[in-house]
Order: structure tokens, then C-alpha cells, then sequence
């Protein structure tokens, strides 16, 4: 009869395993919390390959025997560690002691493998169940977020115009729209990348061609590709019917990168326009110029400069909102 049993999920980056309460015969001292592999001896290695450890004596066991004063300190003297695997990874153990020195037969063992082998089953249908919840979690959390999108667009946008060029400019935004969420759903349930955002963008209204686009790799929330999807948007709309892109010559550079470190990194994105016509500044600004101002993450930090050679706008947001918004 075991002295006692537990389960414990492994911190392969720590090298720690943190055990549950478990089950012990009286007397026994709880193991509940987080152990360090290198206090218990040589186990590192066997329990990453996923390999049983059974030990018999642990005060004589090469394995242990280094470290028995620890082992005698949970009054564990014959000691069986069983992995668990994900995957081909181990990420817990069942665990089961002896409060004295015990020869495990291979009965032993098999009944231990078996119920390893049901808490390994158990672990994957647990674990598919939360992602699942996660998932489901998130699609509820971008549609919500989309809704609301769809609304402040169609209210600015159709604000007293009904018209047909009204009704095409949220049409246009919609797809913008729908360029963002295209990147979210590439495969990245979590994030989207700059470059697939505006890549859509930018394909979406044609002019990929007359676009230099280059930059890191940066992931992107929802939030954050969904705002600077409708950025690009208004941008490349505005190109293309005032801007550089109207002329036949005129072309368009992309350009970030990421700026500082820690917390106060930042990602700065530059839009330069050059061989169109002279830009002026609108006499009037609707709901596309306010979208261009909200910037990257929904919350300002842009720059607007209507110099001679074209259109320049500049846009910052701390990278920690840009990859979390």
C-alpha cells in the first residue's frame, strides 16, 4: 500500500513541478506547492524523456542518494514518478511514495503506467476544453468589438448622407474592416501581424504595386488591426483621389519600426507621399480625417504634415498597447 499520491503539473522553464494536495496515510507531511528537480537528485532527465522512475530506496539510489536528507524530510523512502505527456513533452507526473525503503514490482509499475495513461487522457481533455472556452471567448469578444465598429462607422459615415457616395464609403470602410479581420483569422487566433494588415489594406484598394511597404515583424491585437486597418484605409482612399496616387508617377512609402526598450518601447509608423500634386490642408474634416487621427491603437498619437512633395503622417503607440489592444 502507497503512503502516499499526488499529481504535479512540471514548469519546464523553472525546472520546477508544482504538486497538488494529494492523498497520504496519516502522518505523512503535505508536498503541496512547488519543488525544484535539482533538490531531489538526477531526475531532470528522466522525467523530461518522459522515462518511469522507480526507486526502491531513495538514500541508496545513485539517482538520489546525494540528496536523501530531502527525500527523508517528506518521509519518502520509495518513490515512483510516473510522466505525463502532451504531445510528446512532459507536462506532469504522477507521483507515489513509500514511507520506507520497497522493491516495486513490474505489477507495480503496470498499474501506475495504466493510471497515468487515464490522467493523461483526462489532462488532454481538459486542456482541449479550456482552449476551446478560449476560443469561443474570443470570437465573442472580437464580434462584439466589429459591432461596435460597424456602428460608429455607419453612424459617422450616414450621418444626414444617405447618398450613394455615402452608402460607397461604408461600403469601403466594411471591407477595410474586414481586411483586419481577415489577418486575425490567418492562423494567429491571438494576433495578426502589421505587415498582413496592411497588406490587405493596400491589396484590397489596388495599389500594392505602387506601395513600398517594409518593416519588422510586430503582432497586433484585435483592437489594433482592426483601428489601423481603417487607418490604411482612409490613407490609400485618400491617396488615390487627391494624393500621390492620383498621378500617374506618384508612389507611396510604408515604413516602422520600434523605438526604446521595456515599457516605454514604442512602434512608430511613417506614410509618405511623393511625386502627386501639391496637397493642402481639407477645409473640412469628416469622419475620415478622424479616423486618420486616432491613430494605430484607437487613442491619437499621429502627426499630419501637408508638405510640398506629398502627404506625411506619422503615427506612435507604445508596442505593449499595439500587440495587447
Amino acid at each position: 500500500m502507497a503512503s502516499r499520491a499526488s499529481f504535479g503539473e512540471l514548469d519546464h522553464t523553472r525546472e520546477t513541478v508544482r504538486i497538488e494536495i494529494g492523498w497520504s496515510i496519516e502522518g505523512m507531511p503535505s508536498i503541496e506547492g512547488e519543488h525544484r528537480f535539482s533538490d531531489y537528485g538526477e531526475l531532470r532527465g528522466a522525467l523530461l524523456d518522459g522515462d518511469v522512475l522507480v526507486i526502491d530506496d531513495t538514500s541508496t539510489d545513485a539517482r538520489t542518494a546525494a540528496d536523501a536528507t530531502a527525500w527523508t524530510s517528506l518521509r519518502a523512502h520509495a518513490v515512483v514518478i510516473v510522466p505525463v505527456r502532451e504531445r510528446g513533452r512532459t507536462v506532469a507526473v504522477l507521483l507515489v511514495h513509500k514511507d520506507m525503503p520497497y522493491h516495486w514490482t513490474d505489477e507495480d509499475v503496470g498499474f501506475l503506467r495504466s493510471a497515468a495513461d487515464r490522467l493523461e487522457a483526462a489532462n488532454a481533455r481538459r486542456r482541449e476544453d479550456e482552449q476551446q472556452a478560449l476560443i469561443n471567448g474570443e470570437i465573442a469578444h472580437r464580434l462584439k468589438n466589429a459591432l461596435s465598429m460597424v456602428q460608429a462607422i455607419a453612424t459617422q459615415t450616414l450621418r444626414g448622407d444617405a447618398s450613394p457616395e455615402g452608402l460607397e464609403a461604408f461600403a469601403h470602410r466594411l471591407q477595410a474592416l474586414g481586411h483586419g479581420h481577415d489577418a486575425l483569422t490567418s492562423g494567429r487566433m491571438k494576433a495578426a501581424t502589421l505587415n498582413d494588415v496592411l497588406g490587405g489594406v493596400l491589396d484590397g484598394a489596388g495599389i500594392r504595386d505602387r506601395c513600398t511597404v517594409h518593416g519588422p515583424t510586430v503582432e497586433m491585437g484585435a483592437r489594433a488591426a482592426l483601428s489601423t486597418s481603417l487607418l490604411i484605409h482612409e490613407l490609400a482612399t485618400n491617396a488615390i483621389k487627391y494624393g500621390a496616387l492620383c498621378a500617374t508617377a506618384g508612389h507611396v512609402d510604408v515604413a516602422w519600426q520600434i523605438e526604446g526598450q521595456g515599457d516605454e518601447c514604442r512602434l512608430t509608423l511613417d506614410w509618405s507621399e511623393r511625386g502627386g500634386p501639391a496637397v493642402t490642408p481639407p477645409t473640412r474634416k469628416g469622419f475620415g480625417s478622424k479616423l486618420i487621427r486616432l491613430g494605430l491603437v484607437g487613442t491619437g498619437g499621429s502627426d499630419i504634415r501637408y508638405d510640398e512633395e506629398g502627404l506625411r503622417a506619422a503615427f506612435s503607440a507604445r508596442l505593449a498597447e499595439v500587440e495587447q489592444a
